[in-house]
Formats: structure tokens, C-alpha cells, sequence
């Protein structure tokens, strides 16, 4: 209250130019003698009223730096949890570039803090311990790679890279939807995908059976079934390993899934879990 007293005391000693006074006096006699009515329809009033007022809180703020912060201060709008880098970095040695970009969840609310802490540090956790085990790959590899003739000439030609990043798959008010991935371009075999399905209001993942309903797995095996045959029969080109291949049965409960912009579960398989590599990883929306 103190603050909005200051500003008023402020605004009260603004004075108005005579000039202004002078302008306004004379349009309101001229529109007096006109005597023109214009019917204006109800929505146009609360329009004006809205840009009367937006012209104004802009003026006032560009004028007044002490109602300006004052304003500031004011919590007039809740933020909603949102999904930020919060560091990235490049490192360079004589194996690899390392690229990375650390993402978190920004979450104010008390209520749900810890929990979100908690899933922020094992994306950290996580993101550290793939990059340590990616530059231990990348040794070993050098090492059997020099072992079989080959030269630091030819290494340094492979200009091998491990890349860490994260795409945001879908966002409300309500949850977030996002996927961290990690790939080094020295083999085409192997990535990884970490997927995460957050309830912003609780700070809990978001499983299947939220989703789908208490058959959410029957439900997700007929409709990958189905898509699978969908496929096949529309480009004769594909093809998925069969059962005895070791091809796709059921779903697990832990399988990996991320929530599309329409709000329904996307199940994902990687690369050759469930098709040839050359068809990559496999999506199915679950509607």
C-alpha cells in the first residue's frame, strides 16, 4: 500500500498542460453543435474502454519509473511451469566435441518444489553420467581403432561428436511433455531417449493407464498392431520383425511414451527393437 501511495502522490503532481486543456474543451463544443448521434454498438464501448485504459497504463508506465515498479511488484498473473536451459556447454579434446544443453523444470509453487527439484537433479544425474559413459565408449573405440593400424591423422578425420539436447514435446497448464536425447555420430547404432510426462500439479509422472484407462495396455498393443499392418500394406518396403524375431508382442509398463500437442500418448521403440534399423525409431500415437 505504501508504494501505490508514493505513486499517487506522484501522479497527483503531474500537471496538465494548458495547451491539452484547451484542445480537449474545444472538440467537446464542437461535437456539441453537431448534434450527430452515431449508434455504437455495445462491444465497441468495452473495446475502447479496453485501449482507453491499455494507452494510458502504457503512458503512465513509460513516464513514471516509481509506478512502473510498482507495478512490477504486483503478482497479477500466475506463472505456469515452464522447461528452460539452464547451462550448455562445449568441450574439445583430442577424441570428440562434447555439446550439451541442460535442461530443467522452473516451478515457483510451494507445493510442488521438492518434487520438482527432485526430477531436475536426476535429469542432471542423468545427462552427466551418459556424457561419462559416451567419452569411455569413445576410448575404447580409439583404442581398438589404433590397434588395427589406424593413425592419429585418420582419427582426428573422424571429427567425432557427442550431442546433448531436449525438445519440448507438449506443454499446458497442467502438464509438460518433453524428451532429452543423446547420440554419437561415431556409431549410427546407438542413442538414447529419456522421456518425461510431469503432472505440474502434483510433481508425479504421467502414466499410460492416466491416459488410456485401466486397459491402456490391451488398447496400446491393438492399436500398434493395427498401425503396424496399416504400414506394411501401404509401403510394401517395410516390414516389422516378427514374433519369432523377437518382434513386437505387449507393451511394458515402463515403456517409453511422450504426450503429443493433441494430448495423446505417443509410444515410442527404438531403433531395431521392434523393425529393421533402416526404418528407424518407431512412433505410435495412441488415440
Amino acid at each position: 500500500m505504501k508504494k501505490f501511495e508514493e505513486a499517487k502522490k506522484i501522479y497527483d503532481k503531474i500537471e496538465i498542460p494548458e495547451e491539452l486543456s484547451g484542445v480537449v474543451k474545444e472538440t467537446i463544443e464542437q461535437h456539441k453543435q453537431k448534434e450527430v448521434k452515431i449508434r455504437v454498438p455495445y462491444w465497441r464501448y468495452s473495446v475502447l474502454a479496453a485501449a482507453s485504459v491499455m494507452l494510458c497504463f502504457t503512458i503512465t508506465l513509460n513516464t513514471n519509473a516509481s509506478f512502473a515498479k510498482t507495478v512490477k511488484d504486483v503478482p497479477i498473473l500466475k506463472t505456469i511451469a515452464k522447461i528452460l536451459t539452464i547451462r550448455s556447454y562445449e568441450e574439445k579434446d583430442d577424441d570428440k566435441t562434447t555439446t550439451v544443453n541442460v535442461p530443467a523444470i522452473e516451478d515457483k509453487r510451494e507445493e510442488t518444489s521438492r518434487k520438482i527439484n527432485d526430477i531436475n537433479k536426476t535429469i542432471d544425474e542423468k545427462i552427466e553420467s551418459y556424457v561419462k559413459r559416451a567419452s569411455e565408449d569413445i576410448k575404447e573405440y580409439k583404442k581398438a581403432f589404433m590397434e588395427t593400424g589406424g593413425t592419429e591423422e585418420e582419427w582426428k578425420e573422424k571429427d567425432i561428436h557427442v550431442n546433448v539436447d531436449y525438445k519440448v514435446m507438449s506443454q499446458t497448464e497442467n502438464y509438460v511433455s518433453f524428451v532429452i536425447s543423446g547420440c554419437e555420430d561415431w556409431t549410427s547404432a546407438y542413442s538414447v531417449d529419456y522421456f518425461y510426462n510431469i503432472n505440474l500439479n502434483t510433481g508425479e509422472d504421467i502414466t499410460l493407464e492416466e491416459l488410456l484407462g485401466k486397459d491402456y495396455i490391451e488398447k496400446a498393443n491393438q492399436s500398434i498392431r493395427s498401425q503396424m499392418k496399416e504400414r506394411t500394406e501401404k509401403n510394401k518396403e517395410l516390414t516389422y520383425f516378427t514374433k519369432e524375431e523377437g518382434g513386437f508382442e505387449t507393451i511394458s509398463k515402463d515403456v517409453k511414451f511422450y504426450i503429443n500437442k493433441k494430448g495423446n500418448p505417443v509410444i515410442v521403440f527404438d531403433k531395431y527393437e521392434v523393425a529393421p534399423g533402416f526404418m528407424g525409431q518407431q512412433e505410435f500415437e495412441i488415440k
